[in-house]
């Protein structure tokens, strides 16, 4: 059986976020059981997905014509001709779809975490899901009654850790006698919150005395994001956002005792054992995640738009000081993280699932002129008219 992936880099500065390491590792491991080939639609090629050992097209394009599109994609599954076709963000949803419909080809959709949009999401008969959160949402609602939903969490494999980048970050950053905070992280408007979240925690803890460093790695997206994050750095905090530590910063965690991370990140992390936070709504501090709140926030797929019930500020802040200074507590915390990393999160569990899924999936129209027009709508609004309107 042959699987086709698509994804676009239709947004600025796309290409880097971690739905495509989520696609990237999704493709190569089922490439070890199935034939599997990544389209990237869009205006520039992604240095994640170019770096994959699966077979990559890149279809770019100054400006997107559907048309044009639709015939390039087209040519590729005569020449591929796979059983599947599986796509990975909404604007490679709308072209999946068409294709599919136009193909009679069995059609499977992965919403990669993140809000659910406003704009009504197109139906569509085969749908996996990250989060229990987004399961909830679709099973409620009408549209969706006939969908096939699959819950797979964020699957992830361990990451060897890049010895000489990590040496050269530590070369950087004092840090005697401190114990050392990561966050990996777009500097973007959708994760700005989560890196000052980050600062403040290693601000409040080094002005009560508790000596801490933060190593900030991510891509550049937003200028202005990235000033005002420049502006509340201090000499604790250290920046880096060149690609030489942007791309595959995964393979730097081994940089840090203590991770803070949503989602893939956060997972990427846990299966390595290490201490972590998770970004949390409405809050100052990052909440550590311990055996008391860990299936809440996964329910969550460990977004930022996490919330506790019941949450105290105060307790979860001595908590994590306790978790600094007591080395029974942090090891409790790390023995459990690795429990739960190993059996939630590793990607090799579920191959044969993702098969079966595969294996199942039948062709069924899901043509809806309402469906089309508003993700055409959507993509060209997003993609096309809100650049602009930055820009003048």
């Amino acid at each position: 059986m042959k699987v086709l992936y698509l994804i676009s880099t239709m947004e600025p500065h796309s290409g880097r976020g971690g739905h495509y390491y989520s696609l990237r590792t999704t493709a190569e491991e089922m490439s070890k059981k199935l034939d599997c080939a990544i389209v990237v639609i869009g205006k520039r090629e992604s240095p994640v997905i170019n770096q994959s050992k699966v077979k990559i097209y890149n279809l770019t394009y100054k400006k997107i014509n559907t048309i044009k599109v639709i015939k390039d994609l087209k040519n590729i599954i005569d020449i591929e001709r796979p059983q599947v076709i599986h796509s990975f963000d909404e604007d490679t949803f709308f072209f999946g779809s068409l294709i599919s419909n136009i193909l009679k080809k069995p059609y499977i959709h992965t919403k990669c975490g993140g809000p659910n949009s406003r704009i009504a999401f197109p139906k569509v008969n085969n749908l996996i899901l990250f989060s229990q959160e987004d399961v909830r949402f679709y099973q409620s609602s009408r549209r969706f009654k006939k969908t096939n939903l699959f819950f797979i969490p964020n699957r992830i494999r361990e990451i060897p850790s890049d010895i000489l980048r990590i040496k050269n970050i530590k070369l950087s950053v004092d840090c005697n006698e401190s114990k050392t905070f990561l966050i990996i992280s777009r500097l973007e408007e959708y994760k700005k919150n989560d890196i000052l979240q980050a600062i403040n925690l290693v601000k409040k803890l080094n002005s009560d005395g508790i000596k801490t460093k933060l190593i900030i790695i991510g891509a550049l997206q937003d200028v202005n994001v990235g000033k005002e994050i420049k502006e509340n750095v201090d000499n604790n905090i250290y920046l880096f956002t060149d690609d030489k530590y942007a791309i595959n910063a995964s393979q730097l965690i081994d940089v840090a005792d203590f991770v803070i991370g949503g989602g893939r990140s956060f997972m990427e992390a846990a299966l390595k054992g290490k201490i972590m936070l998770c970004p949390l709504k409405n809050s100052n501090y990052p909440l550590l995640i311990t055996e008391e709140n860990f299936q809440n926030a996964f329910d969550q797929n460990f977004s930022s738009r996490l919330t506790i019930d019941n949450f105290d500020p105060e307790d979860n802040y001595k908590q994590i000081i306790q978790a600094l200074i007591d080395e029974e507590y942090a090891d409790n915390i790390i023995s459990f993280i690795k429990s739960v990393s190993s059996e939630h999160f590793e990607i090799s569990s579920q191959l044969n699932r993702y098969c079966k899924i595969y294996n199942e999936a039948k062709y069924k129209m899901h043509f809806s002129i309402f469906d089309m027009l508003t993700q055409y709508f959507r993509m060209v609004y997003c993609n096309e008219l809100i650049p602009k309107l930055k820009t003048t």
